[in-house]
């Protein structure tokens, strides 16, 4: 239901706003009806609608001109003081245009020019954007900052509000609807938006729960969750609580110092700080002995073979690690696709014309024009909508390439088990088994079972093949999918005997081998390969459909 600033020759428009949650209805007062009634009736409504008036204060009109287009969406103000105003907003819709124009509520005949500080690369729907207005002649009195939530308080079923900018609507107009569903950081939103609303707040409780991305029936948008990451690693701290109008201006403050936590990587993916310390790397010969039983069992393997495969992980040993950045999510398609575009990096899968993928009923089979954009050898993963999806059928060589160009690099073995068990000691970072209902992870499990010989059996997550990133719990240190959904690779060569001489102190791995180290299992392995203490390996040059990678960062000294 679109709802808009107007008045009708026989009606009112007539806003009711729930107290808590901000749900507006609309009625039509015919003007034949009792005069008190109406009055009186126009009377409370427009009182209650005095915040709404405020909201609509922290939400500004973007335009941009791009080859002659002209392109509209929304923004809202997420901090400003009497000399600079900091705006959201989703990337697609300022992409092509450094300077795009923005209108506030409070001075909507007037438009400014706003600087892109940062967007994410490509165009997609859910790419986030940050515009800042200077100036003290550009930034009005009677702006808001809107509220933040902290926490993601949305899951399905909400009943939220979105304000935009809608053709035949007017701006600054009001939808009412409900969050659809809610996977990872994603949600999926049950209202009628359009083009005008990209890049608008979703509102529920009074308070900003997530960004709006793309614009048809089932819209998708960003938890807030996500919006607070991209924030934060820009330097922009938030304002917490009600609207906060600005009636007049006053000094600017200086920011206020805050460690980096989390940083946006020159690729825009976020960044979570691995703090420095030690931990014991490995397994016990006790969890040695179980992953060789679970082998012989499931996998019907000989003896030599099952051991080949894990004794590896021997002996348990004392590792120290300096501080390091290691990416919040697996690579993924839509980053990876930035990559080729700016670079025009061909994969090793393109330009030998295959990769390796999982086929049902045949197991894993060299595939003639599988690659990255098409790991089971079918159509494009963009046109099949798997831009979040994490990047797969790359080569170490290809995460390399790609790691070396965002500024960073892959982690060592030792950086990744350390911040995969994040400080727990148990088999996964989660406890010794099983997870139950938890969604931990996306392994080999019931709703794979129909391709898979060996699964995770009474654990379902909900995916056969690879899950947009962020769609499961993180571990204890932030990450998301360090656990399943694909095998990552890491900087290090593999030596089954490497354990017995690692050096205490940041070790690297061997000079020289033939085979490269993977960590984490993927939605194809069962839960003995997505222990945190597995080393899984393969020849440099091998491309699966089950392999993608994460990038490291040093800290700065």
């Amino acid at each position: 239901m679109w709802v808009f600033w107007a008045q009708i020759a026989s009606a009112e428009l007539v806003f009711r706003e729930s107290a808590s949650a901000l749900n507006i209805t609309v009625d039509m007062v015919d003007a034949t009806s009792d005069p008190g009634t109406t009055v009186a009736t126009i009377d409370a409504t427009l009182a209650q609608a005095q915040s709404i008036e405020e909201i609509k204060k922290g939400v500004v009109k973007i335009t941009a001109q791009v080859d002659g287009t002209t392109k509209v969406g929304t923004g809202f103000i997420v901090k400003s003081d009497s000399e600079i105003v900091y705006i959201m907003t989703v990337a697609h819709v300022i992409s092509g245009d450094s300077q795009p124009k923005v209108q506030f509520f409070s001075r909507q005949e007037v438009p400014v020019r706003a600087q892109v500080k940062h967007a994410e690369g490509g165009d997609g729907e859910t790419g986030m954007a940050l515009l800042v207005v200077r100036g003290k002649d550009n930034v009005p009195a009677g702006r808001a900052t809107l509220p933040l939530a902290t926490v993601a308080r949305v899951s399905g079923g909400e009943d939220i509000m979105v304000i935009g900018h809608l053709r035949g609507a007017g701006d600054w107009a009001i939808i009412k609807g409900s969050i659809a569903a809610r996977q990872g950081r994603y949600l999926t939103v049950d209202a009628n938006i359009d083009e005008g609303n990209s890049g608008g707040p979703i509102m529920h409780s009074g308070q900003v729960v997530g960004l709006i991305g793309g614009a048809q029936r089932y819209g998708k948008g960003l938890t807030i969750g996500t919006v607070r990451e991209y924030l934060e690693g820009h330097g922009v701290l938030l304002e917490e609580g009600a609207p906060q109008s600005v009636a007049k201006t006053s000094p600017a403050q200086p920011p206020t110092p805050k460690a980096a936590r989390e940083i946006i990587g020159k690729d825009g993916a976020p960044m979570v700080l691995i703090p420095a310390g030690s931990f014991q790397m490995g397994s016990t010969k006790d969890e040695v002995d179980r992953a060789i039983q679970t082998c012989l069992k499931e996998y019907k393997k000989d003896q030599q073979t099952c051991e080949g495969w894990y004794k590896g992980e021997l002996p348990q040993h004392r590792v120290q690690l300096d501080a390091f950045y290691l990416d919040k999510y697996e690579v993924t398609n839509r980053l990876f696709h930035q990559f080729v575009q700016q670079t025009s990096y061909r994969t090793t899968a393109e330009q030998n014309g295959s990769a390796w993928a999982f086929v049902e009923g045949k197991g894993w089979e060299e595939v003639k024009g599988a690659n990255w954009q098409k790991p089971e050898g079918s159509a494009s993963v963009f046109q099949t909508s798997r831009g979040e999806h994490p990047v797969v059928a790359v080569t170490w060589d290809d995460a390399v390439a790609f790691c070396r160009w965002a500024g960073k690099r892959l982690p060592t073995e030792a950086e990744w088990e350390y911040a995969a068990r994040a400080g727990t000691t148990t088999q996964y970072w989660w406890g010794q088994g099983n997870p139950g209902t938890r969604l931990v992870e996306n392994v080999a499990d019931e709703s794979a079972k129909h391709l898979l010989s060996v699964i995770m059996s009474g654990y379902n997550d909900g995916a056969v093949r690879t899950a947009p990133v962020g769609s499961y719990e993180t571990n204890p240190w932030g990450l998301y999918d360090i656990s399943g959904n694909v095998r990552e690779w890491v900087a290090d060569w593999y030596d089954e005997n490497y354990y017995k001489n690692s050096p205490a102190h940041n070790p690297k791995g061997p000079g020289s081998g033939e085979l490269r180290l993977l960590r984490g299992g993927s939605w194809s392995d069962d839960p003995v390969f997505v222990r945190s203490a597995n080393r899984d390996r393969n020849t440099p040059t091998d491309r699966n459909d089950d392999i993608g990678f994460r990038c490291a960062q040093d800290v700065p000294k």
